[in-house]
Parts: structure tokens; C-alpha cells; sequence
């Protein structure tokens, strides 16, 4: 039998401690790297929680706003007086010449826009209709509240408040020109609007609209 020298037995040992450094490392580098990719998934698992629970909140943020609103608009149209603080915003609606729609897109010099929105409709032949001066009357009344809900809800990316009416009108907060925007005939077509009609939402449940493109210009939304 031959015998082993000592720089062979040296050697030897040295390529076994190599290999088990090397396996060591190896399972270091395996080990960090499952603590790095654990770590990650944790995170973007607190991550998650963090974005949802903060949607729900803007969400139910939004809907008490919305609730309010319609409260007080279902009130004032059932039982109240039509308010002598929006006369003058009434006797400041024009017909646009040479369109079919009126708008207020010049208010009474005691008024700003910082404040009022637009509003705009379809100018119907014949005598005005009560009801609906009425009502444009009550959409009018209720812009303080509207103002007031976006400037609370501006910062988590609400684009618009409006008042929409079967009545052919919309009441538009922040204020654009009706050279921009304005009610037509192709408003009641938005998903906006069909998805809430009382002969597809027989009982009046708040709905989310799928991501459509705003008739207004401000690109990919959703109304609630």
C-alpha cells in the first residue's frame, strides 16, 4: 500500500475544506436570498393591506359626501322653497348664441367660479317648464355642498362633482367654460348615466361605473 506524504493529506484536507466553504457560502447566499425574497413578499403584503384599507376609506369618504348631498337635494326638491340666494345666479343663465344650450358661464360680479361651477342644458322650445327651473334651481342651491366636497376630496384625485339631471342640465364642479364642455345630447349616453336610470337600477343602489374616457376632457375615470 502506498503511503499518503503529509502534502498530499495537507492537500487533501485543504480541498475539503474548500468544498465545505464553498457549500457553506452556497447556503448562505441560498438563505439571504429566501430571507430577501420573504422579506419582499411581506412587505408587499403590508403594502397591499395599507392601499386597500386606505381605498375603502376614500371610498366610504366619498359615499357619506354623497349621501349628504342627495339628502339635502331630495329634501329641497319634495318639501322645500326654492332659495332666494340663487336668483341672481338663475337671471345670469344665457343661451349661447348660435347653440342649443344655455350655460353660466358668466356670473353675477358678487360671485366667483373659485366657488360656482358651470351650468349648462339643452335650451327646450316653448314656455320653461316649471319643474325643471325647479330643479336647476335646487342643483344651484346645492353648490356650496359640492365645492365644499371637492375641495375635501381633491387631493385623493377627484376630478369632478356634478349634479345630472333626466331634466337635461348638468351642474359641473370646478368651473370649465361651456365652450369646453357643456350638457348634449350625447350626455345621457354615458355609462355614467345608463348604469343609474331607474329602469336598470329599480332601487337606487350606489354603483361604481367601469374606467371610462370623460366627456369633459379629463382623460380615464370612474364615477360613483
Amino acid at each position: 500500500m502506498r503511503r499518503m506524504l503529509l502534502g498530499e493529506m495537507v492537500l487533501d484536507h485543504q480541498r475539503a475544506f474548500r468544498g465545505i466553504l464553498t457549500l457553506v457560502f452556497m447556503l448562505l447566499v441560498v438563505s439571504n436570498g429566501w430571507y430577501v425574497y420573504s422579506r419582499s413578499l411581506s412587505l408587499s403584503d403590508q403594502y397591499a393591506h395599507r392601499a386597500v384599507a386606505g381605498l375603502r376609506q376614500h371610498f366610504e369618504k366619498i359615499s357619506g359626501l354623497i349621501d349628504t348631498i342627495q339628502a339635502e337635494a331630495v329634501r329641497e326638491l319634495q318639501w322645500g322653497e326654492p332659495s332666494s340666494d340663487v336668483d341672481g345666479q338663475l337671471s345670469a343663465l344665457r343661451n349661447v348664441p348660435g347653440t342649443d344650450y344655455f350655460s353660466l358661464d358668466r356670473l353675477p360680479p358678487q360671485l366667483s367660479h373659485q366657488q360656482i361651477g358651470n351650468l349648462t342644458g339643452l335650451v327646450l322650445p316653448g314656455k320653461p317648464d316649471p319643474a325643471r327651473q325647479r330643479e336647476i334651481a335646487v342643483a344651484l342651491g346645492l353648490a356650496p355642498m359640492m365645492t365644499a366636497a371637492y375641495r375635501n376630496l381633491d387631493e385623493h384625485g377627484v376630478a369632478w362633482v356634478y349634479y345630472v339631471s333626466r331634466q337635461q342640465f348638468i351642474y359641473l364642479y370646478p368651473f370649465t367654460p361651456a365652450a369646453d364642455f357643456h350638457y348634449s345630447a350625447g350626455t345621457p349616453l354615458g355609462v355614467f348615466w345608463r348604469m343609474v336610470l331607474p329602469e336598470v337600477n329599480p332601487e337606487g343602489r350606489r354603483i361604481m361605473t367601469p374606467v371610462y374616457i370623460d366627456q369633459a376632457g379629463k382623460g380615464a375615470m370612474l364615477t360613483i
